[in-house]
């Protein structure tokens, strides 16, 4: 379990490059004043921002240190001076290959207008089927901040979340800094703020008491008719809710010789569950192969090292969200002889221990004319 009564992740606020124009106008800036609001028989009813703001409240007491896995929460708000800006920037950028940040999504008070807004993210190994997220952006073209009404009208609020993604290139006890900024164009100058945003790093990843889960589903037995020309799927399911599957699927046939019937193979992911994301590209995890560059008459599907569990602390049990819904495809050859069984066995190994293993066997049959439209695109 997640201790939940262990103290927030620490912020600082620390103001980076502002340009001399910016700090004259805005001396409050230099000296780190709070905000004025203005007071008097006179007063207006609204607040008198005189600089920018940028803070980090992190939510339900989220963790000073955390293990590889875990995940911090928080907003991120920024308070905004009136007056017409060019853009106005967020981004969250780690200074640490171990740390992952979901897409950054802000909602403005009543008195911010932009023209045009949009989330941006740099991703890592986006063809790999699962990629990593260094850093996000929310950005905000031709903005008008007009201070009509209170300070949460000039306030964007962004949801910001965290995730510990490997303790490889730390240290046990290492502190590690996620940056949040703010830029503000005006009139070809640039205002920038900042806030750290740190925790402590534990390379472990504790054990949590889950248990993985296979199964096939076949909607026919395990002797299938499989029409030549025509792919054949075999439909199973995998319940992985460990935080590094390190998943990989393997399909073989009884017989190097068998291969010399077979046009096509294929085994790849057709869906995953919800604690996978963010950072899933299931589309892009296939593994096909066409005859003759089978490799010994085996098909292998591996999943890469940095594919984890995002909610892997967070769920007591196994669950639909753990889930991977996996597909193979064969398909046999014009020539191949009809009425011969033909047995294909299916491996999946987690860490390189097979952990599940389950066998299908085949018999050719002739096309039917209402297939022939299957045989060019053999993922239909």
């Amino acid at each position: 379990m997640v201790d939940s009564n262990k103290s927030e992740i620490s912020t600082q606020l620390e103001y980076h490059t502002v340009t001399s124009k910016y700090i004259n106008e805005y001396p409050s800036i230099a000296s780190n004043a709070l905000p004025m609001t203005s007071s008097g028989p006179h007063a207006h009813t609204k607040t008198a921002i005189e600089y920018p703001r940028l803070f980090i409240e992190m939510r339900n007491n989220s963790l000073k240190e955390l293990h590889v896995g875990m995940k911090a929460e928080g907003v991120l708000k920024a308070i905004y001076t009136e007056g017409h800006y060019d853009s106005i920037g967020l981004r969250i950028e780690t200074e640490c290959d171990c740390v992952d940040v979901d897409s950054l999504f802000c909602s403005g008070g009543s008195d911010i207008k932009s023209a045009r807004n949009e989330p941006f993210k740099t991703v890592l190994n986006s063809k790999s089927g699962f990629f990593r997220i260094p850093k996000t952006e929310f950005l905000r073209h031709s903005v008008n901040i007009s201070g009509l009404y209170t300070e949460d009208d000039r306030t964007d609020v962004c949801n910001v979340t965290l995730y510990f993604h490997n303790g490889e290139s730390v240290m046990d006890g290492e502190t590690i800094t996620t940056i949040a900024y703010l830029t503000m164009l005006k009139g070809g100058e640039w205002t920038y703020l900042a806030t750290n945003i740190t925790f402590k790093a534990k390379t472990s990843t504790l054990a949590k008491n889950k248990t993985a889960m296979f199964d096939v589903n076949f909607s026919v037995p395990k002797f299938i008719t499989a029409e030549k020309t025509v792919v054949t799927k075999i439909n199973f399911t995998h319940w992985i809710p460990y935080y590094r599957p390190l998943l990989e699927v393997v399909i073989y046939g009884e017989s190097e010789t068998m291969f010399n019937f077979i046009t096509s193979m294929y085994i790849r992911v057709v869906k995953v569950g919800d604690n996978f994301f963010p950072g899933v590209r299931y589309w892009d995890l296939i593994y096909a192969c066409h005859f003759p560059d089978f490799e010994n008459g085996t098909l292998t599907l591996k999943f890469p090292s940095h594919w984890v569990n995002r909610n892997y602390y967070y769920t007591e049990q196994t669950t639909a969200n753990d889930r991977f819904e996996l597909e193979a495809g064969i398909t046999f050859s014009e020539s191949a002889p009809a009425g011969v069984n033909y047995t294909f066995r299916i491996d999946t190994m987690i860490k390189s221990t097979r952990v599940w293993n389950s066998s299908v066997t085949m018999t050719t049959t002739d096309t039917s004319l209402s297939d022939v439209r299957q045989i060019l695109f053999f993922f239909s």
